[in-house]
């Protein structure tokens, strides 16, 4: 399975694409995905469905949309444990945190053909925003790295692609 979130959220399983419907599954997904394998807490998954005002029935709402989620991906992709929810999948199953380990690598060109456009563009608001803010400057720090020492049309094109560079 892979998870994308280097552009709009994608999902492909083993058979093809994945629909994950629903904003709340598709916040869900996302979470699990960026936290790189660690258990997130009830509470932050809670916090993260509902920011403003968690409704009284929040941690049982919450199960329900982990069962809908569960539901759309393989089998044993999510797992529950006392420390809380996990994604289970490699983290080069993860682009957002297969590029980052890519970067960290030197491995700038590859890391680069993972990005789609702007990371979880349908999710603004915490905690994902600020995940997403992060990936887009990880990228522009590669970037600016590279502009000695890269090819100028292939950096252009990159810088092309992020007009606030």
């Amino acid at each position: 399975m892979q998870v994308r979130v280097l552009g709009p959220l994608e999902v492909d399983g083993p058979h093809g694409p994945v629909v994950v419907a629903g904003a709340k599954q598709r916040t869900l997904l996302a979470v699990l995905a960026l936290a790189g394998g660690r258990p997130v807490p009830v509470s932050e998954l809670v916090d993260a469905l509902w920011p403003d005002d968690p409704p009284p029935s929040a941690r049982n709402s919450l199960q329900s949309h982990v069962a809908r989620l569960r539901a759309a991906l393989p089998p044993e992709t999510i797992t529950s444990g006392p420390a809380g929810y996990r994604l289970a999948v490699p983290r080069a199953a993860v682009d957002a945190l297969h590029f980052c380990d890519l970067l960290a690598d030197g491995e700038v060109a590859q890391a680069f053909e993972l990005w789609r456009g702007p990371p979880l563009p349908e999710f603004s608001a915490e905690p994902l925003g600020g995940g997403a803010a992060r990936l887009t400057e990880a990228r522009r720090a590669a970037l600016a790295d590279r502009a000695g020492s890269g090819d100028p049309a292939e950096l252009s094109a990159e810088v092309d692609r992020d007009p606030c560079w």
